[in-house]
């Protein structure tokens, strides 16, 4: 749909810009000037910016600035090919973890600030966002003086009739909120804190809240109840016993 990518991508950064500054950190944006509005899959493309601006600022220090940047490197009459680029001056990379990066599961351990976790599986589903968008992404990074990522996309211009209809579809849309009420929703989490809290915020919702500790007590739950019954499962990744993954 048309998605006016500046403001997308302003939009984005903000949403990380009060955690930056807590933990003593600078976030900047910078939108080139005439930018298009452009087709494509805007929630997609915020999942990238998140990704890729959620790290660079969790894997960064007090002091440490992260930069976002966002301009055109080329353009025809209908398309055009925009460059997101995030840029920090955190702990950088190994060279060698820099190989694996994209890969499933693959995380940078040795040189993490304390408390940062993560499955590692970030940065290969913003790879595979970028190639389906037929776009590029590249990294570039060094221990102790910080990384960057650069995302160039390839998108076609929206038309005038395009954008017209999409002002037309706004203004009619009268779709009913999602509910959850009734809702069975089977959650996998071996933290205790973690599950009351999900427990307390779905059941507010009116969903119902089937527990499970780990992975294997999450399968046996499933397979004890008939098909359809459980709505939906919200599956931790990392759990003793079984894994979300294995689940």
């Amino acid at each position: 749909s048309p998605c006016d990518l500046a403001q997308c991508v302003e939009d984005g950064v903000a949403l990380f810009k009060e955690a930056a500054e807590r933990d003593g950190k600078v976030l900047r944006v910078q939108t080139e000037a005439g930018i298009p509005v452009v087709m494509c899959d805007p929630a997609r493309i915020g999942q990238i910016l998140n990704n890729l601006v959620s790290n660079a600022v969790k894997y960064s220090l007090p002091g440490d600035t992260v930069n976002v940047k966002l301009d055109v490197v080329s353009r025809r009459p209908k398309m055009c090919k925009c460059r997101l680029i995030v840029e920090d001056t955190g702990i950088g990379m190994s060279q060698d973890f820099l190989e694996h990066i994209f890969e499933p599961f693959a995380r940078e351990t040795t040189f993490s600030p304390a408390k940062v976790s993560g499955t590692g599986l970030g940065m290969p589903i913003v790879k595979s966002l970028v190639q389906q968008m037929s776009g590029e992404i590249s990294v570039q990074s060094e221990l102790g003086t910080g990384s960057m990522f650069t995302v160039v996309l390839p998108l076609r211009i929206a038309e005038k009739s395009e954008l017209t209809e999409a002002k037309a579809d706004e203004a009619g849309d009268n779709a009913p909120d999602f509910d959850l009420e009734g809702k069975r929703l089977l959650v996998a989490e071996d933290n205790e804190i973690n599950m009351e809290i999900m427990q307390e915020m779905l059941g507010a919702m009116g969903a119902e809240v089937i527990p499970a500790i780990n992975g294997r007590e999450a399968v046996s739950a499933f397979e004890a109840t008939d098909p359809g019954y459980i709505d939906a499962i919200l599956m931790d990744m990392q759990m003793p016993e079984m894994d979300g993954c294995e689940a």
